[in-house]
């Protein structure tokens, strides 16, 4: 063993024995010194230099501990001085102390200037002459490096391998007093902070203000931690924000309460674990991208910080922060510690929000009953509003209150009443004008959509207007919606100082203001339906008596009269007007009007109106539904002429219509003031035009029906008239047989058809069809029948009866109406037809031997149109059984429900199947066959046919 003066082996020879038993004795003495020792760390740190110091010759010495990745330099000799404790980082395997700390070896270094090529790492140095030899042991426990122990010489050879064994028995009694000092430390810390979580456990839970909870936990903590800054935010939910609620010195709490400081979800350390429920430690606060900076005039000082949440179960409901002003100031005890600690606080700051919320529940309770109790004791609308406003901060502690209702009349939401402005509501009210089209009240709108509480900034001067902003005190606006049978028929708007408000109770606040507001809604719904029962009765009488008046006139006159003087008193309007339609003119024309004041009767009865002379009569027609103009004097829907004849302030237009029926329009309007008209009026004036409608219909249904009864006398007379002038019997022919029938489409027809005996036993066979339909065409018909008759009997040939006939037509022809003509004659002794044709075409010649058909049409104009006519005519024969075809385009055309027309070649197949039939037989069998191929559908032109048979011997 080396002394300062000499060097004792630890195998010594016979007359070292004394001495060796001395320092073996020492060496004993040092090692149950050190694991005996009570002392702190450092203490102990100091009590092994002074063994070592007795054992070996120390010039230079160090005890190092290893802390995480820093190394403590407890004890520190250099060149036989005293130096200061130190620490400083250590990467792994950095220089010998490194090397000792991964391979946990020893090394002796005889002479540094000869083996430091060979040493397994560099030694480094804070000295101006480096030792020449030294001794490094690492101070191991069980499996880990707990620190390191070195001995120093300026001469080189100043240690021995005996030396280095001394040295790591120390080392390894050290490095076991060590670890057991640290567990002592350690227990003794923990015990120190469970009897501090204990004090503050056992402080706080006798608190049940929240207030004063608050900030005893953050001085308890302040004076028992004794960290820089301590501070709590609590959570609340509806805005996803942490507010801050108390801290502890730095005169910050009065100044953050009154500010409102919050941190929303998410951002900075408090934010994040707000939002998390995970705790956070940052032992460098300027490597944590989460860390806010407060003012650094406020907290200078901040170097690492430790976040932990208040839990309730799962939930989170607040956070815990303690600051402080050292770097790497929290390890994982002071995460146990303060995880601990905020599970306590978080029980006691529920407790005393429990406490406070069963107050809060009976004063809501009394306030609702409160409510309640005044609203139902009144019976008008006003009565109701003002005792709601006044209540309500009285009995809640908002700032104000008010109630925003939609004016039926105005058809926009106004300031019903307000309490608690800081100007009179009644100004604040007349300042305000909404446009609902424009949505000019936006925050009323975003009520409407979200159908639920709305919480604004007074300072919001998006959606608050500028007039109402200055009049509402406090700094948050809750509206909540006033709903009725599931309609929103308006809003409460409460004012308040959000810092009166205890985040945890703000759900409960708002749901007692949800509260009020329904039974605000119902009792407002109440009174309206007592005064919607009055009106619902005043309508009815009102439309009672238009009915009366309506029903008591004898003319469209009288009754118009009735109602456009009627209509002003029971609608509240100024005039009325009505329009009637002109379907001949097409146009609009004003039948009556009471103009009471503002214009004269004679000027409104002179206008005519076209369709697209005004928009909003056009409107109201096409649309079926009142239309209403507000502003009459700048909107395209009124022409400028009504406005510089009129000059409407308000102007509404009904449509007069009966199903598809357009019989007018009711124009009312106000000439004085703006005035949107409320739903019991627009009720009253819609009756008065369903009713006006109505009585237009019925005198209209009467005239047509007086009118019908007419036209139907004079066709009776007109059809007997007619059937008059068709030849009643038929003329008997020797050798052949004649059958027809005749079959109007409507009462009379235009088509007609006459056999007329000649001399020489010749018989004249006409068929002819007026191109028009009615009373018209049996007029001309009859006129156009005698002239052919009277032409028949003075012209021998066809062609010359049909020029005659023509001539006598036209010139007799006033109604510009023209006549189809088939005439022929036939001579029976030679069974010769001598024909001509004035423009019918329907004549066919039917051969009995083969049933071949040819049409006889000559060319030739019809009767009527030409004042002269130069007709052409043609022979045919008829052999035994021949038919002669003579018929009216009625049987060709009549159509089938899907729109089928007969047709020509239905026809033909008719004849060619009944040519060796009856003539009569034939006749029938065609009439069936069209009938039988219309199916019901009725004939849209007279049915006529004639068939001439020669019969064969």
């Amino acid at each position: 063993m080396t002394t300062s003066s000499n060097t004792i082996s630890l195998d010594p020879e016979p007359n070292q024995q004394n001495l060796y038993l001395a320092e073996l004795s020492a060496l004993t003495e040092a090692g149950l010194a050190i694991l005996r020792s009570q002392l702190d760390i450092d203490g102990l740190c100091e009590l092994v230099y002074e063994h070592v110091a007795r054992v070996v010759d120390v010039q230079g010495f160090h005890l190092g501990l290893f802390e995480k990745e820093n190394f403590d330099i407890k004890v520190w000799v250099q060149e036989g001085q005293r130096r200061s404790p130190v620490s400083f980082p250590l990467a792994e395997n950095e220089g010998i102390i490194g090397w000792m700390r991964s391979s946990q070896q020893a090394l002796l270094v005889r002479d540094f200037d000869s083996e430091m090529e060979g040493l397994p790492a560099r030694p480094s140095y804070q000295a101006q002459k480096p030792p020449r030899s030294a001794m490094f042991v690492p101070l191991v426990a069980g499996d880990r490096v707990v620190g390191t122990m070195s001995v120093q010489h300026p001469n080189p050879n100043a240690y021995s391998d005996d030396d280095l064994e001394i040295l790591g028995i120390i080392a390894n009694q050290a490095a076991s007093a060590i670890v057991n000092a640290r567990l002592f430390e350690t227990v003794q810390n923990r015990a120190e902070q469970l009897e501090a979580i204990g004090e503050v456990a056992r402080t706080i839970t006798a608190v049940l203000d929240l207030d004063e909870l608050l900030t005893t936990v953050v001085e308890l903590v302040r004076e028992r931690f004794s960290y820089y800054h301590v501070q709590i935010f609590l959570v609340e939910d509806e805005s996803h924000r942490a507010i801050f609620r108390a801290s502890s010195g730095h005169n910050l709490n009065k100044l953050w309460l009154e500010q409102g400081r919050s941190q929303p979800f998410g951002e900075g350390i408090i934010g994040w674990v707000a939002e998390t429920g995970q705790p956070l430690v940052s032992n460098d606060v300027t490597t944590e991208p989460r860390y806010i900076a407060d003012d650094p005039r406020l907290l200078p000082g901040t170097q690492s910080e430790l976040a932990v949440p208040l839990k309730i179960e799962d939930r989170v409901i607040g956070v815990l922060d303690v600051q402080s002003t050292a770097l790497d100031a929290f390890g994982q005890d002071d995460l146990f510690v303060f995880d601990a600690l905020a599970n306590q606080v978080a029980v006691a700051v529920d407790a005393a929000w429990s406490y406070r919320a069963q107050q809060e529940e009976a004063w809501i309770t009394t306030v609702l009953l409160q409510v309640a109790e005044a609203a139902n004791q009144v019976e008008t609308l006003d009565d109701v509003l003002g005792s709601v406003t006044r209540l309500v901060p009285m009995l809640t502690g908002v700032s104000s209150c008010a109630v925003w209702l939609k004016n039926e009349e105005l058809d926009e939401p106004v300031l019903a009443a307000a309490h608690g402005f800081e100007t009179p509501w009644q100004e604040v009210s007349e300042s305000l004008r909404f446009d609902t089209s424009e949505d000019t009240e936006p925050f009323l709108v975003l009520l409407r959509q979200r159908g639920q509480s709305l919480e604004l900034s007074i300072d919001d001067d998006f959606l608050l207007p500028r007039e109402l902003r200055q009049a509402l005190p406090g700094d948050k606006v809750v509206l909540l919606p006033l709903l009725a049978q599931n309609q929103q028929i308006g809003a409460l708007m409460v004012s308040l100082d959000s810092q009166e408000v205890p985040i945890r109770l703000h759900g409960k606040r708002l749901a007692m203001l949800s509260g009020i507001a329904n039974q605000a809604a119902a009792a407002i719904e109440s009174v309206r339906l007592a005064s919607a029962r009055e009106e619902q009765a005043w309508i009815s009488w009102a439309l009672l008596e238009i009915s009366r008046a309506i029903g008591n006139a004898s003319s469209v006159e009288e009754m118009l009269d009735h109602v456009v003087r009627l209509t002003p008193l029971l609608s509240g309007i100024d005039r009325c007007a009505v329009l009637l339609w002109d379907p001949e003119a097409e146009e609009y024309w004003i039948a009556n009007a009471y103009s009471g004041r503002g214009v004269s009767q004679p000027s409104v009865l002179e206008w005519r109106l076209k369709p697209g002379d005004f928009t909003a009569l056009d409107m109201a027609i096409a649309e079926r539904r009142l239309q209403r103009v507000d502003d009459p004097a700048d909107s395209e829907l009124v022409p400028s002429a009504w406005n510089d004849l009129v000059g409407s302030k308000t102007l509404m237009v009904l449509p007069l219509l009966v199903q598809d029926q357009v019989y007018g329009a009711l124009m009312v309007d106000d000439i004085e003031v703006r005035h949107k008209m409320s739903e019991y009026r627009q009720d009253i004036l819609a009756g008065i035009s369903q009713q006006v409608a109505l009585s237009l219909e019925n005198f209209h249904l009467q005239k047509q029906e007086e009118e019908r009864i007419r036209l139907g006398q004079e066709l009776q007379v007109a059809q007997s008239i007619q059937a008059s002038f068709l030849r009643q019997a038929i003329p008997v022919i020797q050798g052949y047989e004649l059958a027809h029938t005749w079959q109007p489409a409507n009462e009379v027809g235009g088509d007609f058809f006459d056999f007329i005996p000649l001399s020489d036993g010749r018989v004249g066979l006409l068929m002819a069809d007026v191109a028009d339909k009615g009373v018209p065409a049996a007029l001309f018909m009859a006129i156009s029948l005698t002239l052919l008759r009277i032409s028949a009997h003075n012209y021998r040939s066809p062609k010359e009866m049909l020029d005659r006939a023509n001539h006598l037509v036209h010139a007799n022809n006033d109604a510009d109406m023209f006549v189809t003509t088939w005439y022929g004659i036939l001579d029976p002794e030679k069974h010769q037809i001598i024909y001509a044709n004035a423009g019918h075409s329907l004549a066919l010649h039917v051969r009995a031997s083969d049933g071949d058909m040819r049409q006889l049409r000559p060319p030739g104009f019809p009767l009527g149109i030409l004042e002269s006519l130069e007709s052409l005519q043609e022979t045919a024969t008829l052999a035994p059984g021949d038919l002669l075809v003579l018929y009216t385009d009625g049987v060709v055309d009549a159509l089938d429900p899907d729109g089928d027309e007969f047709g020509q070649d239905r026809l033909e197949g008719v004849l060619f199947g009944h040519r060796h039939e009856s003539a009569q037989q034939i006749v029938d069998a065609v009439v069936a066959a069209v009938r039988s191929h219309a199916r019901g559908h009725p004939y849209t032109d007279d049915l006529t046919l004639a068939v001439l048979k020669h019969l064969e011997n």
